[in-house]
């Protein structure tokens, strides 16, 4: 099936992009991962789900909710988030992100 091993990721507005994907295209995807921004769609799909956010940031405070939400509807969320982490996550995290995304994205 085309696009079956395809990774989307959605940082900061470009979680708009991945709130589309989730919605209409999810069951063509491998992944899709949230970065510093609010998932608004919640529902079953094969694709995992990765939320990454901190509990300082307007734009992920919800991450942990969405999180429960999606896994409620058997869809594979998971989460990284840091309540004293602010938008620039990726940054002050970098090691840690990247230690994430290899575990949940290429360990089986």
């Amino acid at each position: 099936m085309i696009g079956e091993n395809i990774h989307l990721m959605g940082l900061s507005n470009g979680g708009t992009a991945a709130n589309v994907a989730l919605k209409h295209y999810s069951n063509r995807l491998k992944s899709i991962t949230y970065i510093s921004t609010s998932c608004d769609v919640t529902k079953r799909t094969k694709a995992k789900v990765l939320l990454i956010g901190g509990g300082k940031d307007r734009s992920s405070i919800g991450l942990p909710s969405a999180q429960k939400k999606l896994t409620r509807c058997g869809t594979d969320a998971r989460l990284f988030f840091e309540e004293d982490e602010n938008h620039f996550i990726m940054v002050h995290k970098k090691d840690e992100i990247i230690d994430f995304l290899k575990n949940e994205l290429f360990s089986n």
